[in-house]
Parts: C-alpha cells; sequence; structure tokens
C-alpha cells in the first residue's frame, strides 16, 4: 500500500518540508524529485504532483515533493518551507534542488543511481539547470519549462520597475532587483552540454504561450538522442484540464525508461 510521510530538512538555517511517498514493494527505490513552478507549492493545484506521486509508487518509484524556501505567497496558501516569495532568488531554488538530491542520494533506502527531477514551469527549469550541476541526478522531466527564465515573466504580465524590480500587480507579486538580475543571466544553454549523460523528457503544451514548445525543440536539437519531446494537444502552460494526461505520460516515461 502507498504511504505518505512528512520530512523537514534544515538548509543554511532555514526548514524545508515536504511530502516523502513510498512504494509497498521493499527498498532501495529509485526516486523522483518534484520542483514546483513559480507562486506555487508541493501540492500545486492538487491534480498533478499528489496524483504522480502515488501513480509512480503503485509502479515502485518513491518520491519528494516539497516547498522551496522562499516560496510563500502574499495570499494565504499551504506553502510550509521557511522564506517569502517576495524574497526569492533562482540561485536558491536551484541550491534547494540540488541539496535535496545530496540528503536523499545517502538514504539506504533510496536506489541512488536513479534519482531524478521532475519540474514544471519554472520548476522545470530548475530541474534541467540543478541536473547539469551534479552527477547524482540521472534524469529529469521538465514539463512546460522555459529555456530563459526572464521572458516568461514579461508574458506573464510583469511590469519592470525603475529600481530594477518587476512586479504583478493583480496579485502582489514582486521580484526584488536582485532577482530580476539573476533571471537574466541565467540560461539553459549556458549548461546544456553538461546534460548530455542525463535521460530528459520535455513535455509542452501546443497553445503554450508563456513557454511555447520551440524552446524544448532547440533543446533536443542539442541535445540528441537522449532527449525526448512531447507536445500536448490543445494544453496551455499549465496543463489545465488535461492534468491527468500529464501525469500518464510522465509515468510512462519514467516506468520505461528509469
Amino acid at each position: 500500500m502507498v504511504s505518505e510521510e512528512r520530512k523537514i530538512f534544515l538548509h543554511k538555517g532555514m526548514r524545508i518540508v515536504g511530502i516523502f511517498t513510498k512504494p509497498d514493494e521493499p527498498p532501495p527505490w529509485p526516486m523522483a524529485i518534484f520542483l514546483h513552478a513559480y507562486s506555487s507549492n508541493k501540492n500545486d493545484n492538487g491534480k498533478i504532483y499528489p496524483p504522480l506521486a502515488k501513480a509512480l509508487a503503485k509502479k515502485g518509484y518513491a518520491s519528494f515533493r516539497f516547498d522551496f524556501r522562499y516560496s510563500k505567497p502574499p495570499w494565504n496558501a499551504s506553502n510550509e518551507s521557511d522564506g517569502y516569495l517576495s524574497d526569492m532568488k533562482l540561485s536558491e531554488w536551484i541550491d534547494d534542488a540540488l541539496f535535496i538530491a545530496e540528503q536523499f542520494s545517502e538514504k539506504e533506502y533510496i536506489d541512488y543511481t536513479r534519482i531524478g527531477y521532475v519540474g514544471i514551469s519554472l520548476g522545470g527549469f530548475v530541474s534541467l539547470y540543478a541536473a547539469a550541476m551534479t552527477d547524482i541526478v540521472s534524469y529529469v522531466v521538465a514539463a512546460s519549462a522555459p529555456i530563459e527564465p526572464y521572458t516568461p515573466f514579461l508574458r506573464l504580465g510583469f511590469k519592470l520597475r525603475e529600481d530594477g524590480s518587476m512586479v504583478l500587480e493583480d496579485l502582489g507579486l514582486r521580484l526584488s532587483r536582485e532577482a530580476v538580475e539573476e533571471l537574466r543571466n541565467y540560461s539553459l544553454f549556458n549548461i546544456i552540454r553538461k546534460l548530455r549523460d542525463k535521460k530528459i523528457l520535455l513535455i509542452y503544451g501546443e497553445r503554450d504561450v508563456i513557454t511555447p514548445p520551440e524552446g524544448g525543440i532547440k533543446v533536443c536539437l542539442i541535445l540528441g538522442e537522449n532527449c525526448e519531446l512531447k507536445i500536448v494537444e490543445n494544453a496551455n502552460h499549465g496543463f489545465a484540464t488535461v492534468e491527468s494526461m500529464l501525469v500518464e505520460a510522465i509515468v510512462e516515461w519514467i516506468y520505461e525508461n528509469i
């Protein structure tokens, strides 16, 4: 029977809180680490990560979904890790991803040769970038991942201010000047060749205008045979109404390749 437990890690003096889902069969288990989108959390809308964790567990895979540090939005949300979204920086989220992978690679109940990231939107970018920086991670599934993370914020409606910060006034969201500068400097093309020894699945919605599929096509052309691209018909950036199709695609690919 699939079971879940809440786990807390301390990183740089701050709590990282997440949910560990484990299969019924004996360990060691291969593992997927879920990385959420900007202004989201470990349970997203409840339609992707929770069912994905249970579906993978039924296939024999453990998973851990967690809230990044600096991810609490200005509205009432279930983010449990320390730090607010207004103070987020991409480098800290990448650092969290690397830290969590390292923690689980040392557990005797995890098959350290089969640890991977599953990320959505900005979490997809983090999953690819962090994977390029470590030998621990052997595979990545990235959905709606931007290739250069700055532009999607403009497409979402964020406005640049004179002080260098960016705001989305309707939702009360703000990126500091330091966060904006980081976003401008990050690009998958800076590290893409370091992903050539990883197994990669990129998934995009056909109707995604925030992170169009063309970016994924460019990445797979560079990475070659280890990169697979899937475009979901009639899907937008968040895969609204077709979340179950996204979950099925991820589970099928992981089961067949990892």
